[in-house]
């Protein structure tokens, strides 16, 4: 997953234009960043083992987004790669569980 995203050229760090993209002023920007994960994971029948929070703390902090759209597609993103991940994703849970259940209070339909 993480060699699939966006990678400044000559850079040593995994996903960082794709990290960079999350941090836009753009709303489309920042859910285009959501949106490619989730299209990533969708198909795929399991994913091989990695720091899969290096992916998880970005779409972490869209759930939070001012724009509900950009929130929705980086929780379902989440639950894509929660899915593929299994059991695997329990280490992970802890970390966004919190900021999914304070989403989840949200009267937005679209992200509650």
């Amino acid at each position: 997953l993480l060699a699939k995203l966006p990678r400044s050229k000559g850079s040593k760090e995994p996903a960082d234009a794709w990290e960079k993209q999350t941090l836009s002023d753009k709303w489309s920007e920042r859910k285009a960043a959501a949106d490619l994960v989730a299209s990533l994971l969708e198909g795929q029948s399991s994913l091989k083992p990695a720091d899969h929070g290096l992916v998880l703390r970005p779409l972490k902090r869209l759930y939070q987004d001012a724009n509900v759209n950009v929130a929705a597609s980086a929780i379902k993103a989440t639950g894509l790669l929660a899915g593929l991940l299994g059991s695997d994703f329990s280490a992970l849970a802890r970390r966004t569980a919190p900021a999914l259940l304070e989403k989840g209070a949200d009267k937005k339909a679209v992200v509650a």
